[in-house]
């Protein structure tokens, strides 16, 4: 594709979309927002990958990523004044304001068309099994639970393989243990397995048979050429395994297959150097690679036969099976210094700029900003001799005999269920041998709040911690202790392009976000000594204002329905029509009245307190379901805001409620230097937004004086003194 060059300040020439591509763009996201089906931080961050990726049509990124549908994306284009096309030779889009037959591609002059979502008259994009959308060809293979057909998805024009149940009348376990077999192949992507593209159900009769789609592999069987090998058969033996190296390892079906197509040059000839013996180990060290791989996934079935015939000592099914090891101490302070504090005087603060770095789970006041710091505004405590929390100089001692029991967490309808608790002795833990997984594990003891700790054992991995316990009455009602460590962070699947490894420090958080109830508590507090501030913070969405003024106090409104846009309220549903300010504000006025300092969380405190130790993508476990959390799915009849943890799936490993939907929530800290034009980042999915906002991992930022109905937030409490 031939693109437009511009010079940039530094005289480089940089790539630049087609100005009527990009208009089309923009069209298509001013239009999701004056409809409400895009809420305007998820527009923002459209709008920049977009110009970041001038290629890449907007229209297809909205579908692929679950923001719109089908339908929706072509009501919208049926309102703009000009039309996104394609032109199927050189396999690109263009813009157009005339009617598509009458005009030709400006690059090669083939007739343009409308992409397959955007035509009214185009079929469904997914239609199911019923319809006809794969065609079944012949049998490809048996194995012990289902049988490997070999089709053609007729909606893409591409050859698949189709695994389905041989039972054609299969019992509801067998079936049940089909499906999820499906579901949790199409969630690995591993350059040696092959990719799993549709889970459905199809209809014979009167009976129902379940199947999942797969790429089709073509070529010869693994199996079948080594028994070639061995045997002396070279006339045998076909060549060209260098495709197959980066599929080898398929998880899911008993046909294993060698593709023939790609052979290396000069190998035809002599199929022995082909299938050396360091060929054929590097392929089944590829293979075992993908098992190990899959089962750290939850797949437990996997070419268990092949393994058995290369393997005769067994020393590599005894690698890839190797348990894990779960060491764990535990420590208590020996001061007071998460008591509140009693004096008459003490007040806390808040900056409005970020400008304190934050490192491994805390703040270092004396350090400067890094381009990469996500950094956080000052806290002001006086008087300055106060203090609250633990600082470097605290002493801590090793408690002993504390009764510790697992739980292993297993998946049931995508949701990671701790199991029955199983006791596994009292601390110290030295040693315990673990299968690979995740687990929480319950440290309890006399006078000490219980903790919950999750853990996540890998192959032959060490998990080892020293886990601080808190004396009761140091944790407030309604916090959860989340245990300082590391955790998984960022990744593709979970809304971030880099995984990486970042560290918390011991942390409490408040289990459900703030209530209408008590940020009506903190306005009418305020009230008597700053009016104007109390108007000020009020819940509000541009002219829109969200409580009543009645008596002197602030109210819910009298009446139902009777709240702007015709909601609802009750003092349980989360505070919204909140800012940055409003929610920094709330944390000064609580934190000034308890004495402890309250806030807002970090994202990355955020984020572990979302998704534990695992890796997981939602609260809950690896997949979205709508019924899990309060997002714009969720609800036959629409979008809305919910009470307070109604609904129960959305919790994390340590308790916490509503990560993923009803408000999204604001964090104490600005983004990296290079997104900083945002002041201050966000969390979490809300009642308007999309299951890919849900994701743990997302990030996103908006100017901290924005108020909106789908903005509220949650309060942390940290174990460590501001100034240490």
């Amino acid at each position: 594709m031939k693109r437009a060059m511009a010079q940039s300040d530094s005289g480089d020439s940089i790539p630049c979309s087609h100005p009527s591509y990009a208009a089309e763009n923009i069209e298509i996201i001013r239009l999701a927002l004056m409809e409400g089906l895009i809420d305007p931080p998820a527009a923002a961050d459209i709008a920049r990958r977009t110009h970041d990726a001038p290629d890449s049509p907007v229209g297809f990124m909205l579908i692929r990523e679950g923001i719109l549908g089908a339908e929706q994306l072509r009501s919208l284009i049926s309102k703009m004044p000009s039309k996104l096309a394609w032109c199927p030779a050189c396999n690109v889009p263009r813009a157009t304001t005339r009617p598509l037959d009458s005009v030709a591609c400006v690059e090669c002059g083939s007739p343009l068309v409308l992409p397959e979502f955007a035509r009214n008259d185009a079929p469904s994009p997914l239609p199911s099994a019923d319809a006809g959308r794969y065609e079944f060809i012949e049998e490809l293979g048996r194995g012990n639970l289902g049988r490997v057909l070999a089709g053609k998805d007729r909606v893409l024009g591409r050859e698949v393989a189709i695994k389905e149940m041989r039972d054609v009348a299969p019992s509801e376990e067998s079936s049940e243990r089909f499906l999820r077999e499906g579901h949790i192949a199409g969630r690995l992507t591993h350059p040696h397995i092959v990719p799993v593209f549709d889970v459905g159900i199809r209809r014979i009769g009167g009976e129902s048979i379940s199947y999942f789609v797969m790429a089709r592999i073509v070529g010869r069987d693994l199996g079948e050429i080594i028994t070639a090998v061995e045997c002396g058969e070279w006339e045998s033996v076909e060549c060209g395994v260098s495709s197959v190296e980066r599929r080898m390892g398929e998880a899911h079906a008993e046909h294993s297959t060698l593709n023939t197509e790609h052979s290396q040059p000069g190998a035809k000839d002599d199929p022995r150097k082909e299938f050396s013996r360091n060929r054929l180990l590097r392929i089944f060290q590829d293979v075992c690679l993908a098992m190990v791989y899959a089962h750290d996934h939850g797949v437990t079935a996997l070419y268990l036969n092949l393994l058995t015939r290369l393997d005769k000592g067994g020393k590599r099914l005894a690698w890839i099976e190797e348990p894990g090891t779960l060491v764990l101490r535990t420590f208590r302070y020996d001061c007071d210094c998460l008591k509140p504090v009693r004096n008459p005087e003490w007040q806390v603060q808040f900056g409005q700029d970020a400008v304190l770095p934050w490192r491994d789970g805390r703040i270092h006041p004396g350090m400067e900003i890094a381009d990469s710091d996500v950094p956080v505004p000052e806290t002001l405590i006086s008087p300055s001799v106060a203090r609250y929390g633990h600082g470097e100089e605290c002493s801590k001692s090793e408690l002993t005999g504390v009764e510790i029991s697992i739980s292993r967490c297993e998946e049931r309808d995508f949701r990671l269920i701790p199991g029955p608790e199983v006791p596994i002795g009292k601390s110290p833990i030295e040693g315990v041998r673990l299968e690979r997984g995740s687990y929480l594990c319950k440290i309890r003891k006399g006078g000490f709040e219980e903790v919950r700790l999750p853990v996540h054992i890998t192959r032959g991995g060490r998990w080892e911690q020293d886990v601080n316990l808190y004396r009761t009455g140091e944790i407030p009602d309604g916090f959860r202790y989340i245990p300082g460590g590391p955790y998984i962070a960022g990744g593709r699947k979970a809304g971030e392009t880099e995984e990486k490894i970042l560290k918390t420090e011991d942390f409490f958080m408040a289990r459900l976000p703030v209530t209408l109830g008590d940020y009506i508590e903190f306005l009418n507090s305020i009230e008597s000594s700053a009016p104007e501030e109390a108007r000020l913070r009020q819940p509000r969405e541009g002219n829109l204002r969200f409580l009543a003024w009645e008596g002197g106090l602030w109210r819910l409104p009298a009446r139902e329905g009777s709240a702007p846009l015709g909601l609802t309220l009750t003092e349980s549903m989360p505070a919204f029509g909140i800012s940055w300010f409003d929610a920094m504000a709330f944390c000064a006025w609580k934190s000034t009245r308890e004495g402890r300092i309250f806030c807002i969380p970090h994202e990355q405190e955020w984020e572990t307190a979302a998704r534990g130790v695992d890796g997981r993508i939602f609260p809950w476990g690896y997949e979205y379901e709508d019924t899990y959390s309060n997002t714009n799915n969720s609800h036959e009849s629409g979008p809305r805001i919910c009470e307070t943890g109604s609904f129960p799936a959305d919790e994390s490993p340590y308790g916490i409620m509503d990560l993923a939907g009803n408000m999204a929530t604001w964090c104490f800290n600005s983004p990296e230097k290079r997104y900083r034009r945002k002041n201050f980042c966000m969390r979490g999915g809300s009642w308007r937004t999309s299951h890919a906002q849900a994701r743990a991992g997302y990030r996103y930022a908006d100017d901290s004086d924005n108020a909106l109905r789908i903005y509220g937030f949650r309060l942390v409490l940290r174990s460590r003194a501001i100034n240490q």
